[in-house]
Order: C-alpha cells, then structure tokens, then sequence
C-alpha cells in the first residue's frame, strides 16, 4: 500500500473525501490489487464526487474493525452492471443491477487509524482532506449545518449517542435525517432546519413513511434550536418513551 506524502501547498479543506463502507475481505483485495470499489446506484448517497475515497472496515476485518486507516485517490467514476464487476457470480440476486465503479489510485495509509468510539451505523460520510487526517474518532468528519452540530455536541454531552446525516430509504427515494437515535422500541429521526416533507416522486408525506418503517420524528426550527437545552430535554424525553437508547448499535451491512 502506497504511503506517499501530500503534494506540497494542496489545500486539504478543499479536497472532497468520501468515507465508505469495507465489508468484504473480497473487496479490500480488489481495491489493493485491482484499483476500483463498488457502490450500488440505488445506494448511493447525494454527494457521491469527491477527490478520495476512504475505507470504513467492519468486524470482517478483525485487527482493523471498526476504524478508517486507508484512502486513496479517485481517479474517475464509471456505471456498471454487477456482473461486469463480477462476472464470476452471474447467479447472484443483484447481478443485474447497476453500480457506480469507483477507480481508484494505491492506497494510502492513515498517519493514524480513524476509530469509533462504539460500534456505529455507517453508511456513506462526506467530509474534507482535512478532516479526514485531523479526525481522532470518526465522528469528527461529519460537516453538516451549524444548528445540528449544535444540537449534536449538546446531545454527546449529556450521553445521548446520534448518528448524523442518516439515510432513510423508500425504494428508490431517500431521506436523509440530521440526526438519527437508535432506540430500544423504535428509532428517533430529527430535523434542524425547516423541513419539506412531502416528496414530490411518491406523493406521500415522509413522516408517515417513516412512521410506518419505525421512525419517530421531531422538527427543531433554527429559530427552537435557540433554546438548545429544551430541544436536548424533548429528544430525551422520545428516547426515555422509545425504551431508551440501542446500545450497541447494529453494524451496516451491504446492499
């Protein structure tokens, strides 16, 4: 694995990083060996360009799990069907569907290996160069607005673990929630910024979809998010009638 240093005066803010899911010793190999990863279009998250990708390994990778210590340089995005990428299985359930491959330069090592704190639900994270070398837990790469990482750090203080810009998908749609709460009877969606929940391709309004997939959801206007502690105090209460946090929080798997 390629451990070449950054090219002298690069603005690391300015270089889009995108952290992804390594599930699969398969891949891991493909990616050293070959140069490329695979992302299902239907999967894909909104901000999909980026300048680098970055691995998130599972408990598949038992001396690495759960923490970041590869990226690499993207190179360029191409769409392909499954079995193009693998035509080794052309059986398989999803052989025809399509997937985004990513290639890839030689991978990079971390100064130091990116962890999570607690075992975390992650799918995709945009984040900067920057960041992604800075970054002690992987919590830190998250950018998102200024009112939810507000909310967010007020949350982490008083020991209420939240996922941040969390997918939600219906079908082919997705809504992204600002923070996500696993919890025992139920999972806790939260906005803040004034929302548009009606989805203009199904016609049906998101908190009824999320409702019926187990999704309670609370809305904090920027104008709420002023009074941070009763905003902290409401989430707590929903988690407290949820059953309370899930801890710990099932690991993401591959479409």
């Amino acid at each position: 694995m390629d451990e070449d240093t950054l090219e002298t005066g690069q603005n690391l803010e300015e270089e889009r990083v995108l952290v992804v899911i390594m599930n699969n010793a398969r891949d891991f190999d493909i990616a050293c060996r070959e140069g490329w990863y695979r992302i299902p279009v239907k999967r894909a998250p909104r901000q999909l360009a980026a300048d680098y990708v970055a691995f998130y390994q599972t408990s598949v990778f038992p001396e690495a799990k759960w923490s970041i210590r590869y990226y690499a340089p993207i190179k360029r995005f191409r769409v392909q069907r499954r079995q193009q990428l693998l035509p080794q299985e052309p059986e398989h359930p999803r052989a025809n569907d399509l997937y985004y491959r990513v290639e890839i330069g030689p991978l990079r090592a971390l100064p130091r290996p990116i962890p999570s704190a607690k075992l975390r639900r992650i799918t995709f994270i945009p984040t900067t160069l920057e960041r992604l070398l800075r970054a002690e837990d992987v919590r830190d790469l998250w950018e998102g607005q200024a009112s939810a990482q507000r909310l967010w750090e007020a949350l982490q203080d008083r020991g209420i673990e939240a996922e941040r810009d969390y997918p939600i998908r219906e079908g082919r749609v997705s809504y992204c929630a600002d923070l996500a709460i696993f919890c025992q009877k139920g999972n806790l969606a939260v906005e803040c910024q004034d929302p548009i929940l009606e989805d203009d391709t199904l016609g049906i309004p998101w908190a009824r979809l999320l409702a019926d997939k187990g999704w309670a959801l609370l809305r904090f206007t920027p104008a709420c998010l002023d009074a941070l502690d009763t905003c902290v105090r409401e989430i707590e209460a929903n988690v407290v009638t949820l059953g309370g946090a899930l801890t710990p929080w099932p690991e993401e798997t591959e479409c």
